[in-house]
């Protein structure tokens, strides 16, 4: 949907009338011309109208996309599940759909390139452009945004340890400034969980202990089950590389669980990393 026409739907299905939406703010006439496109609204009056609607920009654009998630973000989604779960044939099917667009802009390109490090990284290839590509990006960028945030988070095997170590400061105090958005609040957990893999995976333990310390630092309400679950699991695996191989049952006890609770994909990936934790 259009900016305008998804104002008067949003208006329509909440029953709000012309005069209540208005006030004596703006004319009847103004805000039809918004809603056909004839004139370009402020970001004051935007935000007048938004306000009036009870509903907030995340939310608004959430509906002009048809209640779908912004494509760049939910194609990361797919991503990360088909690389988790080594699923080299989805993520040849997602190459091929982002060499088949007609228009690339530059979260296109970055998409695309991700994919391939995502598919070399599984086969155990380098991906010499796409690499340099994401590389240079994510370093030339001073200041982050959710975007790059997640872009990182999704790419961060590429980097040096010396560069994910100056970085990840940066990353967690954005983090921090995007946790009271709903969908952002738990970005910051997942971030410090992947880089305290990859120093598993890059037997740097003792960095993996800070950031192990860094996860115990987040304030996991009752309801972050699953959260609660990764950072047990981490702690025992941590003990398990250090010699204490009782840990080991208690890391499957929580593979099993989320078996248990019908999340079989969770347990294959947990699986997966309890057997780098045990080579």
């Amino acid at each position: 949907m259009e900016l305008g026409e998804t104002l008067e739907f949003i208006r329509r299905n909440k029953n709000i009338s012309l005069k209540t939406l208005c006030g004596t703010t703006l004319s009847r006439q103004n805000y039809y011309r918004i809603v056909h496109g004839q004139v370009n609204t402020s970001i004051n009056t935007f935000k007048f109208i938004l306000d009036q609607l009870h509903v907030n920009f995340d939310e608004f654009y959430f509906i002009k996309n048809n209640f779908r998630q912004d494509k760049i973000f939910a194609d990361m989604n797919k991503v990360k599940i088909f690389f988790d779960k080594g699923d080299l044939k989805s993520l040849d099917k997602m190459i091929a759909k982002y060499l088949e667009l007609k228009q690339i802009n530059q979260s296109y390109l970055h998409m695309y390139c991700l994919i391939n490090v995502l598919k070399h990284k599984l086969s155990n290839h380098a991906s010499g452009p796409c690499e340099a590509l994401l590389r240079d990006y994510l370093t030339n960028v001073e200041t982050w945004t959710h975007y790059e945030t997640v872009l990182f988070n999704n790419c961060m095997f590429i980097f040096s340890t010396e560069f994910i170590d100056v970085t990840l400061s940066k990353s967690l105090h954005n983090l921090s400034m995007y946790s009271t958005l709903r969908k952002y609040g738990n970005e910051s957990f997942r971030m410090l969980t992947n880089v305290l893999i990859l120093f598993i995976e890059r037997e740097e333990f003792e960095r993996a202990t800070f950031i192990l310390n860094k996860l115990h630092q987040n304030r996991l309400t009752d309801d972050l089950l699953f959260e609660k679950a990764c950072l047990e699991f981490f702690e025992n695996a941590m003990l398990l590389v250090t010699g204490e191989t009782t840990s080991d049952a208690e890391c499957q006890r929580i593979i099993n669980l989320f078996r248990e609770l019908g999340s079989d994909g969770l347990a294959v990936i947990f699986e997966r990393y309890l057997q780098k934790v045990r080579q």
